[in-house]
């Protein structure tokens, strides 16, 4: 069984940061993976991906990005991921929980769902340390980021029914960052946004979740192992 914790790490600022550790038993010197939740918050379903990734014999860190709450609902959910600055996130809440994760970790990797995807690609271009990175359905304002900076093994999961994270705009990233980078990778599925999401079974695909999460794991295992 994992060993289940709620923590505090400080963030590059010097500010501790709240976030969920799960870790395998034999947690020493083990890959370590950084998971950024949707625009909800750090919700029960982001810590049971966090779970798994222990169970696969990973240190998973769910990091807080909201300081605590949680949505309740989407307008309030919208609010939240307004009013934070993703790239300032990054640099610094997702920063410190990689120097957090390697004192204990060689490698450590980021993953994030919808806004965490978005954030998992502005980390993966600004955030040093970091081994390899699989972002879920989620991209940053391309305006906020070079990928030529985005140089470490990098996957990304789509769903072609996305009406945020638009196939459009998916296609687009996936085709220039191969472009740039020989160790990335792009999957679509025929899916919803926010398809790995058993919380919400109007969109939740159990199929393509099965799928991604296997591909997700032989990828970090890959590059972090």
């Amino acid at each position: 069984m994992p060993i289940l914790s709620m923590i505090e790490f400080k963030g590059a600022d010097e500010q501790n940061v709240r976030g969920y550790l799960a870790e395998p038993v034999s947690a020493h010197q083990a890959p370590a993976i950084v998971v950024i939740h949707e625009w909800w918050g750090l919700q029960d379903q982001i810590k049971h991906i966090c779970d798994r990734y222990a169970e696969a014999g990973f240190r998973a860190l769910g990091v807080d990005l909201y300081g605590g709450e949680v949505a309740k609902n989407a307008k309030r959910a919208g609010e939240l991921m307004g009013s934070l600055d993703l790239k300032a996130a990054a640099r610094n809440i997702v920063e410190g929980a990689v120097r957090f994760l390697k004192k204990e970790s060689r490698r450590v990797g980021i993953t994030g769902y919808c806004m965490g995807g978005a954030v998992t690609v502005l980390s993966a271009a600004y955030v040093e340390g970091i081994d390899a990175a699989v972002a879920f359905y989620g991209l940053p304002d391309p305006k906020s980021y070079d990928s030529h900076k985005i140089t470490m093994p990098f996957a990304a999961h789509f769903a072609n029914r996305d009406e945020w994270c638009t196939p459009e705009k998916a296609k687009a990233f996936s085709k220039e960052l191969k472009a740039l980078n020989k160790n990335a990778e792009g999957w679509f599925y025929d899916a919803d946004h926010a398809f790995c999401n058993e919380g919400r079974p109007e969109v939740y695909n159990a199929e393509a979740t099965a799928q991604a999460w296997e591909r997700t794991i032989t990828f970090f295992k890959g590059h972090l192992t």
